[in-house]
């Protein structure tokens, strides 16, 4: 009789499960947001504005998909001011650019130099947005920075291109090497 009622209700616990199963067709990921569109290897890409040139990337390889979402590996980058002078210059491992809304995410051994203020950043995650201007990481990524003699590295960073500040939310390590070249 026991053997019975365990087979009754396993086949009601089954049936509960495979009935509460729902296909939900509206949601499926499209196909060509899943593959590229174009693919390129060894590429260079150059943006102008006013027959200037404003940005290049050059890259191992890349992926341009249907939506305008952009992702380069092995990406070198550089960016110019409106007096055509080079500002920024950089490289990471992985670069995604979604084109609407203009943001741009950098991962592994990211490097991003300022000439002006000739300024070094090194970082493994970074987030640009450049219709706010705000260079972001994630709260306990590492982040380190050189400028004139002082080394600095910690968590929770941003940046303003704006204002040319930069804070961090958590820790904060560094060095600062004096004239005689000794370190504090």
């Amino acid at each position: 009789m026991k053997k019975k009622h365990t087979e009754a209700g396993i086949v009601i616990l089954f049936a509960l499960m495979t009935g509460s199963c729902t296909l939900h067709y509206g949601e499926q990921q499209r196909t060509e947001d899943k593959y590229p569109e174009l693919t390129f290897s060894n590429v260079t890409v150059t943006r102008y504005e006013d027959a200037s040139e404003t940005m290049q990337i050059k890259a191992a390889v890349l992926e341009q998909y249907k939506n305008q979402s952009l992702y380069a590996r092995e990406a070198k980058f550089k960016i110019w001011n409106e007096d055509k002078e080079l500002e920024t210059e950089g490289s990471c491992t992985l670069l995604g650019i979604d084109t609407e809304n203009e943001i741009y995410s950098m991962f592994n051994s990211i490097r991003v130099k300022t000439l002006k203020q000739d300024m070094e950043l090194y970082a493994e995650n970074l987030m640009w947005n450049a219709k706010t201007e705000q260079l972001i990481s994630g709260k306990n990524d590492l982040v380190s920075i050189k400028q004139d003699g002082v080394s600095i590295s910690g968590t929770g960073f941003s940046a303003s291109g704006i204002s040319k500040n930069f804070s961090f939310t958590g820790a904060v390590t560094g060095t600062v090497q004096n004239n005689e070249g000794g370190e504090k």
